[in-house]
């Protein structure tokens, strides 16, 4: 089957964000429509031209996959679909979606409390909060931890992040109140690590990439030895599709069901009220486990700083994947998917 697959030009594209690393092997590919829709990429395009506009903004690739087939790929000059592009803060939902896995592997319970899994590490003097924070608390933002220590220029000057983040005061009670925090994130990574034996990215690569095809990736470690977790993880746009297109496909993959439906839905659902979260419609439709709800039907998005997204659009059996590093708003490359994709699918 034909590829669709446009290299346009682009003047003084940076490279921020991206990472090529020694390819393992070739990683399986997606499924591809037959011919384009000649009118829907010049719709489509239109998105790098919004982009363009904005100044220091840059889209580095999109993939618009629709009835599991890949019906639009675009790659900025400079970029291709080996690049391993870091996805921020879209690594959480691979998180996330790694406790999914532990769960239906009986290791833990969403409803745990995460003190259960550090007894070395729980500080001496502990909090009724901190007794009371559960798994599930981590995984839908609500821990109520008060520092973030886990955001990238602070993250290695740590040696021991688990201690510190334990030891944090509490701001709120766990599960009353959305706060966005690294932190929460990489408690979920050490339990993971913790209940298998394996990093999070070992243990993703025996349940979620192999399955899915997904043979280069890198994900980075802290100095204590855990996955990141919240941010970190490297991978190609093809392979940041996959994952949206698993998520859509509510957890099968080649005819398997790897995860549970009812995971996958509650993952995508409003766990929490997330108004407080910001005025755009996409900041405050809810907030599910490790990603963001929608404002369309059903939708929720992986969702990276300075917009690595994937759109999970179950109204149009779609998803919109996109790479790129803006430098302000990036809701506005949001708006423009709305604009020029969604109403063509």
């Amino acid at each position: 089957m034909k590829k669709i697959f446009v290299i346009i030009c682009a003047a003084a594209l940076t490279l921020a964000g991206c990472a090529q690393q020694e390819k393992k092997t070739e990683d399986t590919p997606l499924a591809y429509a037959a011919e384009p829709d000649g009118f829907k990429v010049v719709e489509f395009d239109q998105v790098f031209g919004d982009v363009r506009m904005m100044g220091v903004s840059e889209l580095h690739s999109m993939i618009v996959m629709q009835h599991g087939e890949v019906i639009y790929e675009k790659y900025a000059v400079g970029q291709d679909p080996d690049y391993l592009h870091i996805l921020w803060s879209a690594s959480k939902t691979f998180t996330a979606t790694a406790i999914g896995f532990a769960v239906q592997d009986g290791l833990l319970s969403v409803d745990d409390k995460v003190l259960k899994f550090f007894p070395d590490e729980a500080p001496a003097e502990q909090s009724e909060w901190l007794k009371a924070l559960s798994v599930k608390d981590l995984l839908t933002m609500s821990s109520g931890i008060r520092k973030d220590y886990l955001c990238p220029i602070e993250a290695h000057r740590i040696k021991s992040p688990v201690d510190s983040i334990l030891a944090e005061p509490f701001i709120f009670e766990p599960g009353s109140v959305f706060r966005y925090n690294s932190s929460n994130t990489y408690l979920l990574s050490a339990i993971i690590t913790k209940v298998t034996g394996k990093k999070l990215e070992e243990y993703l690569d025996e349940k979620l990439f192999t399955p899915l095809g997904i043979r280069n990736h890198s994900w980075e470690v802290s100095d204590e030895g855990y996955n990141m977790g919240g941010w970190g993880l490297h991978v190609t746009t093809r392979s940041f599709a996959k994952m949206g297109q698993f998520f859509l496909q509510k957890g099968s993959w080649d005819g398997k069901q790897l995860l549970p439906e009812a995971w996958i839905a509650d993952a995508m659902a409003a766990q929490i009220d997330n108004s407080n979260a910001g005025s755009h419609p996409d900041a405050s439709a809810g907030y599910g486990y490790q990603m963001w709800c929608c404002h369309t039907p059903g939708a929720a998005r992986l969702d990276g700083a300075w917009g690595q997204f994937s759109i999970i659009l179950p109204d149009k059996d779609a998803v919109v994947t996109v790479n790129a590093h803006m430098g302000g708003n990036s809701y506005r490359l949001i708006d423009s998917i709305y604009e020029h994709v969604y109403p063509n699918l």
